[in-house]
C-alpha cells in the first residue's frame, strides 16, 4: 500500500486530448496510459490533439483503490505537468512550480 498519494513521474509522448474535459495520453515503462485526467489549469484550453513530448508529471494515485467486478482500480489524475521540451505549441510558458 502506498504511503502517500502524489508521485513525480518520468513520462514520454504526452499528448494533451479535449474531447469535453481535459485528458492526457503518455507513455510510461513502455505501456500506453491513455484517458487519464488533468487538473493542471495550464492545459485547460490547449487544443485537443496538443504534443507535449517527454514531461515530468505529479500524479495523484490514491491509497484505497475502488472495485468494478471484482477487480481493484484506481482514480489517477495529472496534478501538474512539467514539460520537458522548451518549444510545445498551444501549451502556456509560464510554469511555475505550485506548493502541494
Amino acid at each position: 500500500m502506498l504511503k502517500h498519494s502524489l508521485e513525480l513521474v518520468l513520462i514520454e509522448n504526452m499528448i494533451i486530448k479535449r474531447p469535453k474535459k481535459t485528458k492526457a495520453e503518455f507513455t510510461y515503462k513502455g505501456k500506453r496510459y491513455e484517458n487519464i485526467s488533468v487538473t493542471d489549469p495550464r492545459y485547460y484550453s490547449c487544443d485537443n490533439g496538443t504534443y507535449i513530448g517527454d514531461a515530468i508529471i505529479v500524479a495523484s494515485i490514491p491509497d484505497e483503490p475502488f472495485t468494478v467486478d471484482e477487480e481493484e482500480r484506481y482514480y489517477k489524475f495529472i496534478a501538474q505537468i512539467f514539460p520537458l521540451n522548451a518549444d510545445i505549441s498551444s501549451a502556456s510558458s509560464s510554469f511555475s512550480a505550485t506548493r502541494i
